[in-house]
């Protein structure tokens, strides 16, 4: 019973994020049960070891290990164990961004379920089902999933799991009201049960849906509030998703430099998880280095990101990737290219039924049937240049702006120098009034000078 209990502890410490002291507790509980010749709970204790294995980092044994020690249990006629443990390892297999695991997971926990009758794992591995048809594109049946979830009203974690389910259908079809109020409802609910994985699906939704509907300040803010979240509870997993959508937000705010840092605490946070991270990661250098002008490496990284989220089966994202990656192909002049990248979108977004791909995409045609071209929002000027004369409408001097930027006094005097070269202008309150306007542009306001190019907005927008 002491060892029962011990392992009710573990998962409690799990759940709340507390890994080190639910490890102690787990491995003392595995060591108990063996020593009384417990073999269910031995087994229970394993598939919890396996899924902190999972959330440490070490996911393929984590997986593997949790895989063999709910098939014994199954094997063995442990119902609760096995059928929980199947549910649990298809979720964390989910989180990793590892669907054909996920997939497996839930298929021999459908079975199993349903073979001793149990209804409670059942809606839960529905809800995970649920989130697997919306990575891989199959929107209706996701939703109609979820919805069918709440009509059941099963547990908690499964309410507030299909209602992010529905939520990201009505994002991905531009229902950005609807979105917005489903993801608020999952996350009071992942906030009162004070668990991180029901708390930063919702943050990313909101954050995906504020971007769509131009409250960057929002995206941003929900971003970096869960970016907080998973530092402070040492989650790596659930916070790939904010990488690509925070950089989005700082670039479309006119932020470059902020893009930049963002995505370096980005990488120094998901350190060791890069087989994982892959794809958000390249998918978020490549968007920073088509903002610099640097399109050859851009196009690269944005090749390797949609490669990556093809193979996640994370439709979404692959199609955004594709976009970016024609929007970048189209500043390099490669129109042919573009075109048969955005026949790619166009393929996806209508099988998905998604309003705004359709639209980016329509927007980025227009332009390269015009062969017009697209310029980042502070052209003329560069990434860092921009930061230079944003500082100086923030009536910076050069030293300040030095210091600011960590640079050296003399090349903040040469951005000046190049900065007035190519504004045409001669003064800095006229660097001022440029760089104001490029913001008042950001937030909403009217267009700036660079916006004047066919396709800027389509560019800021996303």
């Amino acid at each position: 019973m002491r060892a029962y209990l011990l392992g009710i502890v573990a998962d409690q410490l799990f759940r709340a994020s507390r890994l080190d002291e639910a490890r102690d507790r787990a491995l003392e509980a595995h060591e108990l049960a063996e020593s009384v010749g417990d073999r269910e709970t031995v087994l229970e204790c394993d598939i919890l070891i396996a899924r902190m294995d999972i959330v440490a980092g070490r996911y393929e044994t984590g997986m593997r290990d949790g895989m063999t020690a709910a098939r014994e249990a199954r094997d063995a006629g442990y119902e609760s164990v096995g059928v929980t443990g199947y549910r649990n390892l298809g979720i964390m297999a989910l989180r990793i961004l590892d669907p054909d695991s996920a997939e497996i997971a839930v298929a021999e926990g459908w079975q199993y379920a349903d073979a001793i009758e149990q209804s409670h794992c059942r809606q839960m591995l529905s809800c995970t089902t649920a989130l697997l048809d919306w990575g891989a594109g199959h929107w209706d049946d996701a939703d109609a999933r979820a919805r069918q979830q709440l009509v059941d009203r099963g547990c908690r974690r499964g309410v507030a799991g299909s209602e992010d389910v529905i939520g990201l259908v009505a994002l991905g079809r531009g229902r950005l009201a609807e979105a917005r109020r489903w993801f608020g409802d999952s996350l009071g609910a992942g906030q009162g049960m004070e668990e991180i994985e029901f708390i930063l699906t919702p943050l990313w939704g909101l954050a995906e849906t504020d971007l769509a509907d131009g409250r960057l300040e929002d995206a941003i803010g929900h971003c970096e509030e869960g970016y907080a979240a998973s530092l402070r509870t040492d989650e790596r997993a659930l916070f790939i998703p904010f990488v690509v959508t925070g950089t989005r937000a700082y670039l479309a705010a006119r932020r470059p430099e902020d893009a930049e840092r963002w995505l370096e605490r980005a990488r120094d946070h998901l350190v060791g998880w890069e087989p994982v991270a892959g794809p958000a990661l390249s998918h978020a250098k490549g968007l920073l280095r088509v903002a610099a002008g640097s399109l050859s490496g851009g196009r690269e990284a944005l090749e390797r990101a949609v490669r990556g989220w093809d193979e996640r089966k994370r439709i979404w994202e692959a199609t955004w990737a594709r976009l970016d990656l024609a929007r970048c192909l189209i500043r390099m002049n490669r129109h042919v290219d573009a075109a048969g990248v955005l026949a790619q979108v166009r393929t996806a977004a209508l099988a998905i039924q998604s309003d705004p791909l359709l639209t980016q995409m329509d927007e980025l045609a227009r332009v390269g049937r015009g062969r017009g071209t697209i310029e980042e929002p502070w052209y003329p000027l560069t990434a860092r240049e921009f930061e230079v004369a944003r500082l100086v409408a923030e009536g910076m001097t050069n030293a300040e702006i030095a210091e600011h930027l960590t640079i050296a006094p003399k090349t903040a005097s040469a951005h000046i120098e190049h900065i007035l070269a190519k504004l045409g202008v001669t003064r800095r309150a006229e660097i001022a009034a440029w760089a104001a306007g490029v913001a008042v542009s950001a937030n909403g306001g009217p267009s700036s000078p660079a916006d004047s190019s066919s396709g800027a907005a389509a560019a800021v927008r996303r």
